[in-house]
């Protein structure tokens, strides 16, 4: 039996839903309040837990051998640091410790290329890039860098544990939540863009990543998942065409950066939602980096989708999103 945890998030619900149509054995970790709408049309088992509460977690490991760990919080808004730091690592940290306790075997923690680090001089990432805490990092990065101390704890105190590290992940949802915020980007038709690089990748190649990995049993191993780069101006024309929207025309320079910031935060405030433009999202913007996905290619044979095809279906699932609302 396979436990995925936060089975409601983009990545969570396509991996329940890759799962289900290999008629693998699996359950849902969900909380009580939690938006199931990602999981219409799948068949899951829930189960009712949270990674924070260590005395559900007992109940819920039993008869599992398997865990595919997708709960965490993404975001680049530091009034968010405290919830990343709570659930994306002393929730890592309690799934582990579950596991050691109640003989689980095996864990898949799902990362980001976030926890590899930002080193200016290194413009290539692969598995083998050290993390160096600089100012280039993130509030989310760090947190997704200590998760992944957590994991490889396990692997050190007797668990099967591999790691996959994916980029920016281009998955159909409400708009709300991560990468599904370029989406509604395009749908609210902002004007601006800055023109910077983006490795992306389909959350169907996460999903299908994760379950060869499970599949060939490759433990102890950490996976780069990037499908791809594409500059954010060639990617919003893409996708508001597809959408059939108008394409944002101001590139707004890096060097001006600043006053975004000031101006977004501003219009947070008037309208009560989340900046557009935040001081973390600003460090992302800094420095271009590639992030190399070579070593599960060779490894693993692993095809990713064609680009074309990703913002082809993406737009089309977020587009009956919007038309079911």
């Amino acid at each position: 039996m396979i436990l995925v945890t936060g089975a409601t998030g983009l990545v969570g619900s396509e991996v329940c839903r890759q799962l289900s149509k290999q008629s693998i054995a699996f359950k849902g970790l969900k909380r009580e309040e939690s938006d199931t709408g990602l999981c219409d049309h799948i068949n899951i088992e829930w189960v009712e837990g949270d990674v924070l509460d260590v005395l559900t977690l007992d109940e819920v490991l039993q008869g599992v051998s398997t865990v595919i760990h997708c709960a965490a919080v993404v975001s680049f808004d530091s009034k968010l640091r405290d919830q990343m730091m709570q659930i994306n690592v002393t929730g890592t940290q309690n799934m582990i410790n579950g596991c050691l306790e109640n003989n689980v075997p095996n864990f898949i923690h799902v990362s980001s290329i976030a926890a590899l680090g930002r080193n200016k001089d290194e413009k290539t990432i692969t598995e083998q890039t050290n993390w160096i805490d600089t100012p280039l990092n993130t509030a989310y990065a760090k947190s997704k860098y200590l998760s992944e101390i957590e994991a490889w704890r396990g692997e050190s105190e007797g668990l099967n544990v591999a790691v996959v590290n994916p980029s920016v992940i281009l998955a159909p949802g409400n708009g709300k939540r991560s990468s599904s915020k370029l989406l509604q980007f395009i749908w609210d038709e902002h004007l601006f863009y800055i023109d910077k690089q983006l490795n992306y990748v389909d959350v169907r190649d996460v999903a299908n990543a994760i379950l060869k990995i499970l599949e060939k049993s490759k433990w102890g191993q950490r996976y780069i998942l990037n499908q791809g780069v594409i500059s954010y101006k060639l990617l919003f024309q893409k996708l508001s065409q597809k959408l059939n929207k108008r394409q944002p025309k101001w590139n707004i320079s890096l060097k001006y950066i600043g006053v975004g910031v000031v101006l977004t935060k501003i219009w947070s405030l008037m309208s009560n939602k989340s900046p557009l433009i935040s001081r973390e999202l600003a460090k992302t913007l800094k420095e271009d980096f590639v992030y190399s996905s070579e070593k599960i290619r060779e490894e693993l044979q692993f095809e990713f989708i064609e680009a074309d095809d990703s913002f082809d279906w993406v737009c089309q699932e977020f587009l009956k999103m919007k038309t079911s609302d």
